[in-house]
């Protein structure tokens, strides 16, 4: 399904598939609907600008429950459920994004925003995914307010990969305010050198900063590796 006129849609009922939005000036309501897909992506702003999604739940989907092509701005999504994706939501090279009131959940990412700027995420809750909560891939400028990483790593199969709660690789001016990463896990196996962190800088990141934000109860179990 592919929206390519700009207006109001609301969903009547559940939708198995994907849905495109292809225009500008689009308001999508989810309606407390559920869309899932699990053969692509669920739901894909393409390219374009002034959009809104909100009110529903999205997932199981086998790509991305949410995503933000590059060329995107000026989108909001709002009170939207993402579970059992490979991303729950990626923003890739977009700019002016805000996400609020969203919960992440069961996926291997939470949310991945990579090459974007000036993205604003509030509220939002990015739990027992399995690898990484919220990851910053070079993108600079960005904020998150009052966000909580929970219980990442749980379903973690791969004792190799790392973990983070949150995590800014070679950006720049991120700011993490008011964020609790809790209960962040990882497989443990000897001679592994593998990372479990609520909060981490890597790459060449630079003045990203956290304020008052915390981690408690970082863990590690044994792997059969």
């Amino acid at each position: 399904m592919t929206i390519s006129s700009a207006g109001v849609y609301c969903l009547a009922e559940d939708i198995v598939g994907k849905i495109t939005i292809a225009s500008d000036h689009v308001v999508l309501n989810l309606n407390g609907k559920q869309l899932s897909n699990t053969s692509d992506d669920a739901l894909v702003v393409n390219a374009v600008s002034n959009v809104r999604i909100t009110n529903g739940s999205i997932g199981p989907s086998s790509g991305s429950g949410i995503y933000i092509m590059p060329g995107s701005s000026q989108i909001f999504v709002s009170q939207v459920d993402v579970q059992q994706c490979t991303e729950a939501i990626l923003c890739d090279s977009s700019s002016q994004v805000t996400i609020e009131h969203c919960d992440l959940m069961l996926s291997t990412t939470g949310m991945t925003i990579q090459s974007s700027s000036e993205v604003q995420v509030k509220y939002t809750t990015a739990s027992r995914n399995a690898y990484v909560g919220f990851s910053l891939l070079t993108s600079d400028g960005n904020q998150f307010s009052e966000c909580t990483a929970f219980y990442t790593g749980y379903g973690s199969t791969d004792p190799l990969t790392d973990v983070y709660g949150f995590v800014s690789d070679s950006g720049k001016g991120n700011i993490f305010e008011s964020c609790i990463a809790q209960r962040t896990l990882a497989l443990t196996v000897t001679g592994v050198n593998n990372v479990a962190a609520g909060f981490a800088l890597t790459g060449t990141d630079r003045k990203s900063t956290r304020l008052n934000s915390s981690h408690t109860d970082i863990s590690r179990m044994p792997s059969s590796a």
